[in-house]
């Protein structure tokens, strides 16, 4: 592992490993070991113990924001599960880390889904407010979107550099066609496409890979009326719930390369 002073900034994504706000000689335990260290290898252990790996930068993208919406968490007790194993996902089931929720649709404002972030003695940031650049996100775990338009160039700059994004699609914002060509070039650059019509399907749906550390003791989903995902073409990103042929969650991840 690297370690690289910040002027006390403690952001591994800088370059994809933890950076140490202190310098290394103050940051000695009894045996000469930097005690960074140890945290490095326990929150890499921690994304190992589920499945994934430290290094690297994450896309989840539902084709839905109705199943973490209020009504998505009423309409079935697993989505509380679902969207705990997203923030596992995203830190490593690690805590006190801090999460941005920039958007302003009502679906992904709920409290409940701003519970489960903070459960884990996470931080969550929520509404647009403020502007938004790289390095103000990097201060951030992970970011949820959906509804109004992102830079996509600066997500997938920070998906490369360790980031964890989840775009929500299916909002209705600026229609179908409108809102999948402000998620396409980000969805593009990770193997991904959202359609550009809106699909008919809802309801509670089962779980089709329930192997995946998403779906750990997750067996359905509510879903109502979003925008079907594509797997391009010799791309590495994988459908991994979906209704018949229709793709309705997508995940897709890149090693952070080395500084």
């Amino acid at each position: 592992f690297f370690f690289q002073a910040e002027d006390g900034i403690r952001d591994y994504k800088v370059t994809g490993v933890q950076t140490c706000a202190l310098p290394i000689s103050e940051a000695m335990d009894a045996s000469g070991v930097s005690e960074d260290a140890f945290k490095i290898s326990d929150r890499t252990y921690a994304y190992e113990a589920i499945g994934l790996s430290f290094q690297e930068g994450r896309l989840l993208v539902l084709h839905d924001e109705w199943t973490l919406s209020e009504i998505g968490f009423q309409q079935t007790a697993e989505t509380q599960v679902f969207a705990n194993n997203i923030i596992k996902l995203f830190s490593g089931n690690w805590p006190n880390n801090r999460f941005l929720i920039y958007s302003t649709n009502p679906h992904l404002l709920g409290s409940s889904l701003e519970k489960t972030i903070t459960s884990s003695k996470n931080l969550v940031v929520k509404g647009r407010s403020n502007p938004l650049d790289l390095n103000t996100l990097r201060t951030y775990e992970a970011i949820f979107v959906g509804g109004e338009p992102v830079d996509n160039q600066m997500l997938i700059d920070y998906i490369k550099t360790g980031g964890s994004v989840c775009v929500i699609a299916g909002t209705g914002f600026g229609g179908s066609q409108a809102e999948a060509a402000q998620w396409n070039q980000l969805l593009g650059a990770f193997g991904l496409r959202l359609d550009s019509s809106y699909n008919n399907i809802n309801g509670v749906l089962p779980v089709t890979n329930t192997d995946h550390p998403l779906f750990a003791g997750v067996k359905s989903l509510y879903q109502n009326l979003g925008q079907t995902i594509h797997v391009l073409p010799e791309s590495k990103a994988s459908i991994i719930m979906h209704s018949g042929t229709q793709g309705l969650i997508a995940y897709a991840s890149v090693p952070v390369a080395s500084a």
